[in-house]
């Protein structure tokens, strides 16, 4: 007597993220320590696991065990979200001797490190919480510094097999309309003729591109950041909609024209500390360092992955970074008055990042007004509500331009 077994097949592919040089920004000093105060928050013992697969790196990229270490390092940013990953076991026969005799197969694809063509295994087997990244360098083209992202899969056997390639255990990400990610891992090549700073406790001399930084990036999109359908849905030509990232934001942060990053300059604030350009925004400058945001670490939550709470960053209406709310930060705002500025820039008097400055940035000023400790050099002063009064008044007969 035969077993029926109900027989699935699916197939999927996935776009890489890239990443470019790009203008002059400030620099931000990096050492481990400070890397390792965005994994401060999260403590919890079940995580997910990247694992580098260098077999492929036909060019020798990876060629010494420091390198092989920062890659290490950009992991661990990713390896505090305590998702529990189905594992892929391929291999199962079934009705074994019936005609309709048939097995649990898959087929890995993504796109060759070292050539950058397609590239296929067959029946790969992923550990439970594992995600495996192939990882190498080739001459990119152009400006391009990386290019990452998650990669696509041929499934066929049993449902329950198919749902784990497809899903990793994660039903969100087998919804019609997906709000979760689960991916098998993916592939992430660099640029080998760029001049490279693979020392994560020094800052990048100026010629040089940070490693850390780009590794990190290319992981966030190997996790779906423009590159997960869960992260699709809730992207649109101007935005991005996510739930934990506009409220983290303030408002529904703008997204670059690519839909796949930030909008160029978007900023946010590092766990536990001050603020700094996102790292997924689509370019990086030599002599520069960009860690994970909270930003960056929302839009994570809004993909599906679950992501420990983070420690506070800086304080909202704290425009100068000072650790206080006050006069300062009101002049900021104050001096950009009506006038449109690079969306998200707190220095230029946008806190709430849609572009222009006016009475939804002076409120989130005002709400915080005297929050933190005052700098030894600055009093306290009463709020000015007067001034509130007034500005909201005349701000409800400017036109907000962008």
């Amino acid at each position: 007597m035969s077993v029926g077994v109900n027989l699935a097949a699916r197939q999927i592919g996935w776009v890489g993220g890239l990443l470019y040089e790009g203008p002059g920004m400030r620099l931000v000093k990096l050492t481990l320590v400070g890397m390792f105060c965005l994994l401060a928050w999260a403590g919890n013992a079940s995580a997910i696991n990247i694992v580098f697969d260098y077999s492929l790196d036909t060019n020798n990229f990876f060629d010494t065990q420091a390198k092989r270490d920062v890659m290490d390092t950009a992991a661990a940013v990713f390896e505090v979200f305590t998702d529990q990953l189905d594992a892929i076991v391929p291999g199962t026969v079934y009705n074994q001797g019936l005609p309709s005799e048939f097995s649990d197969t898959w087929d890995a694809s993504f796109t060759h490190p070292g050539t950058g063509a397609n590239h296929v295994i067959t029946d790969m087997n992923v550990p439970a919480d594992t995600l495996i990244v192939f990882a190498g360098g080739r001459n990119l083209s152009g400006s391009t510094l990386g290019v990452g992202g998650p990669g696509g899969f041929n499934a066929n056997g049993i449902a329950a097999f198919v749902d784990s390639v497809e899903g990793r255990g994660q039903a969100g990400a087998l919804a019609p309309v997906p709000f979760d990610f689960g991916p098998w891992g993916g592939a992430i090549a660099f640029d080998t003729p760029n001049s490279w700073n693979f020392d994560p406790n020094s800052a990048p001399g100026p010629t040089e591109t940070d490693f850390l930084s780009v590794a990190v990036h290319e992981l966030g999109h190997l996790l779906g950041f423009g590159t997960a359908t869960s992260f699709d849905v809730l992207a649109n030509a101007t935005t991005f909609s996510g739930p934990a990232a506009t409220a983290e934001f303030g408002s529904n942060p703008t997204l670059h024209f690519d839909q796949s990053h930030w909008q160029t300059g978007t900023t946010s604030f590092i766990p536990g500390g001050g603020p700094q350009e996102t790292a997924m925004d689509p370019d990086i400058a030599d002599g520069t360092v960009k860690l994970f945001t909270r930003l960056d670490f929302a839009a994570m939550t809004d993909i599906g992955w679950e992501v420990p709470p983070m420690a506070p960053g800086g304080i909202d209406g704290d425009l100068n970074s000072d650790g206080f709310v006050g006069i300062d930060d009101l002049n900021i705002v104050l001096g950009a008055w009506n006038q449109n500025v690079a969306p998200g820039d707190p220095l230029l008097g946008d806190p709430s990042g849609d572009g222009f400055v006016g009475i939804d940035d002076l409120n989130l000023v005002l709400g915080n007004w005297n929050a933190g400790s005052p700098p030894a050099s600055v009093s306290t002063v009463p709020e000015p509500t007067s001034l509130a009064l007034l500005l909201g008044s005349a701000g409800l007969l400017f036109k907000r331009r962008r």
